[in-house]
């Protein structure tokens, strides 16, 4: 994985570009990205002006990617914000 500083760095300057609003999903069973993190990144795209939403919604299947099998957990969240 990228260096944290250049990773926020990116995520800023995406910010900074972006328009469409954006819905972000993070779960707590993710393994490449903890918390704090995610956090960090959220901030600079959004700080840049960027429309995002971060939910968190705990723990999905067993690295924290989509799962269908999971899919109540998330789609009240995505329903709710489209």
């Amino acid at each position: 994985m990228c260096e944290e500083d250049h990773l926020t760095s990116a995520y800023a300057w995406f910010g900074g570009t972006a328009r469409v609003p954006a819905l972000w999903l993070y779960s707590a069973s993710d393994r490449y990205f903890w918390p704090g993190l995610v956090w960090r990144m959220f901030s600079a795209y959004g700080d840049e002006g960027a429309p995002v939403r971060l939910e968190m919604v705990g723990a999905l299947w067993f690295y924290g990617g989509w799962s269908r099998t999971r899919q109540p957990r998330w789609s009240r969240v995505v329903a709710s914000t489209y």
